[in-house]
């Protein structure tokens, strides 16, 4: 496993510094909001990798505080954050590459090995650091959650905890077609086990299918950037 030297300071894409987590608080009452977790479904290949890399860059634009993790195949040229090239080469569809969302830091998650996904665990950790300095932010984006996860406990299951006690205000979490549910559920056991959240304030999921139109898709961006799923695309739960 190789990482990707961060990004130089002033050169970054995402920002370092803390924000305030806006959707925590009601500035008129001061009493505590629930968070919203939007959850992007679709099959593979569908854009919810390229629609997390393009909601990280337009939430960054927007001034909020973006943490959490993109998976993606492309290689040093979908990189988020501006900054010296991966030490692995060009684009490498055959290989999957984890970046750190607030930081820029990239690490190789994987490669394919011609019938299936070889995972580098170091990898694994580094997507598990960035997600355990995620919170608080005002974006949280989790790409992705999928059978490694749910089937098989590995991966990255902290994100249900992470999930399930909130300290953001708005989370996007991708998930592969047909795993909606199980991730539904999992949020569910995960809310039941945390006792820091109280069941007024926890974190409400809903589910909506990556965009097909660049319309739909500029409509959710903006939806999600506004700390709600666009009604029209919401799949009731």
């Amino acid at each position: 496993m190789v990482d990707a030297s961060p990004a130089q300071e002033g050169s970054r894409l995402f920002s370092l510094r803390p924000h305030p987590c806006h959707r925590l608080s009601d500035p008129a009452g001061g009493r505590m909001v629930s968070p919203a977790i939007v959850v992007v479904t679709g099959p593979k290949e569908s854009g919810k990798s390229t629609f997390c890399r393009e909601l990280a860059r337009a939430g960054v634009e927007a001034g909020l505080d973006v943490a959490g993790i993109v998976t993606t195949k492309e290689g040093p040229p979908a990189r988020v954050t501006a900054g010296p090239a991966a030490p692995w080469g060009g684009p490498a569809a055959g290989r999957l590459v984890v970046t750190n969302l607030r930081t820029g830091r990239q690490s190789l998650l994987g490669a394919w090995t011609g019938t299936r996904w070889a995972m580098e665990e170091a990898g694994l950790a580094a997507g598990r650091e960035a997600l355990a300095a995620a919170v608080p932010c005002d974006l949280l984006i989790i790409d992705e959650i999928g059978r490694l996860e749910l089937d098989h406990g590995r991966g990255w299951p902290e994100a249900f905890k992470l999930l399930a006690q909130g300290g953001f205000g708005q989370a996007v979490v991708t998930v592969r077609e047909g795993y909606d549910g199980a991730l539904l559920q999992a949020l569910v056991q995960a809310q039941a086990l945390t006792q820091a959240v109280p069941p007024s304030v926890a974190p409400q999921p809903q589910v909506v299918r990556v965009p097909r139109s660049p319309a739909a898709w500029q409509g959710l961006l903006q939806a999600v950037l506004a700390r709600g799923a666009a009604p029209s695309e919401v799949v009731g739960l």
